[in-house]
């Protein structure tokens, strides 16, 4: 504790201690006040007021208090201590002059740091000057930086706008040997698509400049040459379509890869445009009209000359006389008048390629076939003709449908006369219906492609045709109703040719209506069957034998039915068919049984009208005479009977199925009568005498011959 409290006064003394650095070197003391800090009770006011916390605090002292504790007089205790401080205080002046020498060093050393701090704080000084410079500088240049930034943006904004104005008032040399030299083709409206770009930004920037009249003449200049070429580029196109053997179609789809060039001379010379739509709308219809006068009249020398006469009627008889000098055959050879034929397969191939002439050599067609071709090539044309005015000269509406006009209108009036020419002279009803059928069904081709411009066209074609099938048609339902029985010779039970032909007629037509709005058609047919049907039955009046005419009845109707079953099957008038030939056999089967088997007949409906009408079966009067020779008659012929009954409907029935079923209806009833036969001998009284008919035939021996007759197919 001691050497502590000596070090502490030790370096006390040293920090009061320094050498100035100015003095004569002898190492002289110079006193300093020195620092005590707390120690230093001489350089404050002594405050009584707090004497007493003092006083406190410093009994609370650890040494005060071991003093306190060991009994020690303090004032002794003090003047000990003050002692003590003395003595290490003079013990440590030794010290504090020893170490005078390394003091004055230090202070030496630190006067030389200050005069380097001193230095060191001009330099700073002076840098700082410097830096105030630099700032200024710095400042100009980023003053100069913003002015120089706004140049460069200034002229980054200019720059776009200025070389496009740049570039789009110059004419490059690449242009100039495009527009005057380069190939017109499809490649050709990028050209004009450059030059229509410069000749806008000219038109809408340039006025006013001092280049806008120099840049917008050579524009100018560009536009009417490239107008010139494009004019007679297209014209020789057109000039080709003339030449002999020209493939339109070709020509036509080259032109519309132009279509682009075309626009652009619109828009620089309207005059040039309209001169070619009119070359082309001139060259095209001339072209047309030439190709189907020669197409009509190649088809005219194909046509079948073999057709239907005033003379060729349904009601027309067969030994009806020609002309002495008539070279036509007679109808009974020509029944194809009458029924559709190969014919039916035209609608099948509506969109086959058209007949060519030469390829066909000497063969005949039918005027349907050649109707077909002709109608199928305007179709194609016409169509193509209008849509092209619409996609290559821009034409539409109206515009477009006089345009078509101009080009198909002598054509179509051409082909007008020649439909025209061949309907009134007609009476093939069925080769008319079915022109009306192909011209309806390439309306409605027309339709599904929105080529509309060809409508009035069909329906002056189905003006043409329909009054005509009307007024046919009324002729042969008239000569229906006005045929006279008497003079179509003496019948036979076999189909009437008169039934044959309506028949064919009739199927071929509803073939023809079917599925479609043919309303006159309609009405007229269902004339026809009626006065058909009034027809068979005055030929069936013709025969005095009822049951003969049951067999004309059934037989007619036969062939009826099978006639509209290949060729309409799904029509009504087919199962109205089946109705009336059922219930004509159920009377025949009645006419077939009556000779062998009309007593056994007569006797079942009798008495089973009488047990009807009572209620006790016994109360019914019984002849057991009539019953036995009944029963002797039937055992006596019934096989030979089932034998001629056989053989007289298979030869009255023409058709082998119809007779068979006849037949199996005849045997089948025969055995449902006998039967009823039976179960009327089985009622009492005559029940208890089944036993004395001794020639009572079992019904299993009648359906064991019946068996017999049923056919092996």
């Amino acid at each position: 504790s001691k050497m502590a409290d000596t070090d502490l006064a030790d370096d006390s003394f040293r920090a009061g201690t320094s050498e100035e650095p100015g003095d004569d070197g002898n190492g002289e003391l110079v006193e300093s006040v020195m620092d005590l800090g707390t120690l230093d009770i001489t350089t404050e006011d002594l405050d009584l007021t707090s004497i007493d916390e003092r006083i406190q605090e410093n009994l609370n002292d650890e040494v005060v208090r071991a003093a306190l504790d060991k009994g020690l007089d303090l004032r002794a205790y003090l003047a000990d201590v003050d002692r003590s401080l003395i003595k290490l205080e003079r013990e440590s002046f030794g010290d504090y002059l020893q170490e005078g020498p390394r003091l004055a060093r230090l202070h030496n050393q630190i006067h030389a740091c200050d005069a380097i701090l001193g230095t060191m704080q001009e330099s700073l000084k002076a840098f700082q000057s410097n830096l105030s410079a630099i700032s200024g500088e710095i400042e100009v240049l980023q003053a100069q930086s913003v002015a120089l930034d706004q140049k460069l943006s200034n002229r980054r904004a200019l720059h776009e706008p200025l070389t496009l104005f740049i570039t789009s008032c110059g004419i490059p040399t690449d242009l100039v040997e495009g527009v005057c030299k380069g190939q017109i083709t499809d490649t050709y409206k990028a050209t004009l698509d450059v030059l229509d770009a410069k000749w806008a930004f000219a038109a809408n920037n340039l006025d006013g400049t001092r280049v806008g009249p120099d840049v917008i003449g050579q524009l100018m200049m560009l536009r009417e040459e490239a107008a010139r070429r494009i004019r007679s580029h297209i014209l020789e196109r057109l000039g080709a379509m003339k030449k002999p053997m020209a493939n339109i179609e070709l020509q036509q789809n080259a032109l519309l890869k132009l279509r682009g060039s075309f626009e652009f001379l619109a828009r620089v010379s309207r005059e040039s445009a309209a001169e070619i739509q009119e070359v082309y709308i001139d060259a095209l219809g001339k072209i047309h009209f030439t190709y189907f006068r020669e197409y009509a009249d190649r088809l005219r020398k194909l046509q079948d000359e073999v057709g239907a006469g005033p003379d060729d009627l349904l009601g027309i008889e067969d030994s009806a006389r020609r002309g002495f000098f008539s070279s036509r055959p007679a109808v009974k050879n020509r029944i194809g008048l009458f029924a559709m034929g190969p014919r039916s397969g035209i609608l099948s191939q509506l969109e086959a390629p058209v007949i060519v002439p030469h390829a066909a050599g000497d063969s005949k067609l039918p005027y349907e076939a050649l109707f077909r071709s002709i109608q199928y090539a305007v179709v194609e044309i016409g169509a193509r003709e209008f849509l092209f005015c619409q996609e290559f000269f821009g034409l539409r509406d109206q515009r477009a449908y006089e345009a078509f006009k101009l080009i198909m209108g002598r054509s179509i009036a051409l082909l007008l006369q020649g439909v025209q020419a061949h309907v009134v002279k007609s009476f093939d009803c069925i080769g008319l219906a079915l022109c009306a059928c192909i011209s309806n069904a390439y309306q409605s081709l027309l339709q599904r492609q929105d080529v509309l411009c060809m409508q009035p066209y069909f329906e002056q074609i189905d003006s043409m045709i329909w009054p005509r099938v009307q007024a046919v048609m009324d002729l042969n339902i008239d000569s229906v109703r006005s045929a006279d029985a008497s003079k179509l010779g003496v019948p036979d039970k076999p189909p009437h040719y008169v039934v044959r032909r309506a028949a064919e007629f009739s199927a071929a037509l509803l073939s023809l209506a079917t599925g479609r709005d043919f309303p006159a058609l309609t009405e007229r047919l269902d004339t026809l069957r009626e006065e058909v049907e009034n027809f068979i039955l005055r030929m069936a009046a013709e025969f005095p034998d009822r049951k003969d005419q049951l067999v004309f009845l059934i037989n007619n109707h036969d062939m009826i039915r099978a006639v509209y079953r290949e060729h309409a099957p799904t029509a009504a008038e087919t199962a109205a068919m089946e109705k009336y030939i059922n219930d004509r056999i159920r009377e025949y089967v009645e006419e077939e049984l009556r000779p062998a088997f009309g007593g056994i007949m007569a006797f079942v409906k009798e008495t089973e009208a009488q047990l009807e009408r009572v209620a006790d079966p016994d109360t019914i009067p019984i002849d057991q005479r009539r019953i036995q020779g009944l029963i002797r008659a039937f055992a006596k012929d019934w096989k030979r009977a089932i034998e001629e009954i056989d053989g007289g409907v298979m030869r009255a029935f023409s058709n082998f199925k119809i007779g068979t079923v006849v037949l199996q209806e005849v045997l089948t009833q025969l055995v449902v009568y006998y039967e009823r036969f039976l179960n009327i001998l089985k009622l009492s009284p005559l029940s208890r005498r089944m036993g004395t008919f001794s020639d009572l035939i079992d019904r299993h021996h009648i359906i064991v011959e019946v068996k017999k007759h049923k056919p092996a197919f």
